[in-house]
């Protein structure tokens, strides 16, 4: 039946009426679809995101893990590299020091046995102590000219009171007064003054630098 209405001519305004709840049942159910796929679209960006840093830190963790295993072998391997230099000098030197005899063979014998000793390449450390032990052996045995070498030589490498002091005992020995002086100065300062076990050797350079008039 057609409804008449006085306002449109008798137009069937019922065909518009479906048509328009139709019309707008179709745009809300879009609208809700639309704000559905927003709000999952929105989770799974989040999700990704958290995916990737997940990722990330897991891979750095590993990454440290795996650096902090293959130092390790290296760490004891040097560890290892270290003691074993330290105990083949300090045998080096108890062999040089039980070599009989005062002349230039038996000192040649002595340092033959501090040169034997191995050195890891590159290491000044090992270098410097080295040449210490030699100049030590160069002093005992009068060899002044080669324990002032072998002094400076380590004394260069890193400066030390003991570097000094047998670069200064050397010099001294050699009437080269000025360089003694020099020595003597820089193993003083080199001395820490705060212990005790130090004032002897503190008044030893203090005197050795008077008495060379410095």
């Amino acid at each position: 039946m057609v409804e008449e209405d006085k306002n449109n001519n008798g137009v069937d305004m019922s065909g518009v009426i479906i048509s328009g709840n139709v019309g707008g049942s179709r745009i809300f159910f879009w609208k809700s679809w639309e704000k559905s796929n927003i709000k999952i679209f929105y989770r799974l960006t989040i999700l990704l995101i958290f995916v990737i840093i997940f990722g990330f830190v897991g891979s750095v963790y590993i990454w440290h893990k795996n650096n902090r295993s293959n130092s390790s072998p290296n760490s004891k391997e040097n560890n290892n590299s270290v003691q074993n230099f330290q105990t083949s000098l300090n045998a080096a030197a108890q062999k040089a020091n039980n070599v009989t005899g005062v002349g230039t063979n038996s000192y040649q014998k002595a340092i033959s046995y501090v040169n034997a000793v191995p050195i890891a390449s590159d290491n000044s450390t090992q270098d410097e102590d080295v040449l210490i032990e030699k100049a030590t052996i160069a002093l005992n045995y009068e060899q002044y000219a080669d324990a002032l070498k072998y002094s400076e030589e380590a004394d260069s490498l890193s400066s030390s009171n003991t570097t000094a002091y047998l670069a200064a005992e050397s010099a001294q020995a050699l009437g080269q007064n000025q360089l003694a002086i020099k020595y003597y100065k820089e193993a003083l300062s080199l001395t820490p003054a705060t212990s005790g076990s130090n004032d002897a050797d503190i008044r030893d350079y203090n005197q050795a630098i008077s008495q060379l008039g410095g």
